[in-house]
């Protein structure tokens, strides 16, 4: 068995880096930690992740190779209606929200690409 640390990179082939570096930066924060060609590589503050956004020309809608979702942990307490509104103001699309076992508040959106992006309370 290889032992692990957890999920720590996912990059993504997106229309415009730039313009999907700008949605989540807007909406959590993210901080540009180097670039590589058309590549912005980016970390949530105290996260100890790594994401990337790739331009790619084989970008297409709805193309995204079996990824159904990926998710942020938010903190306990945030207000999901008032988190729907930063990202409908961001142009990301709410989908669903609700919560999961014992009172965990969620909510599902898609991103300026298509992603299908979950914020809950782990």
């Amino acid at each position: 068995m290889i032992r692990t640390r957890g999920l720590r990179h996912i990059q993504f082939l997106v229309r415009d880096a730039e313009r999907s570096f700008a949605f989540y930066q807007r909406l959590f924060g993210i901080e540009e930690q180097f670039r590589d060609g058309s590549a912005v590589f980016a970390s949530v503050p105290g996260g100890g992740d790594m994401i990337t956004f790739a331009g790619s020309s084989d970008w297409r809608p709805g193309a995204h190779a079996g990824l159904r979702h990926f998710g942020f942990a938010i903190d306990p307490g945030t207000d999901v209606a008032a988190a729907r509104a930063e990202i409908e103001a961001a142009g990301g699309t709410a989908i669903r929200s609700g919560e999961h076992e014992d009172a965990k508040p969620y909510i599902y959106f898609t991103d300026l690409d298509g992603y299908e992006v979950e914020l809950y309370t782990p």
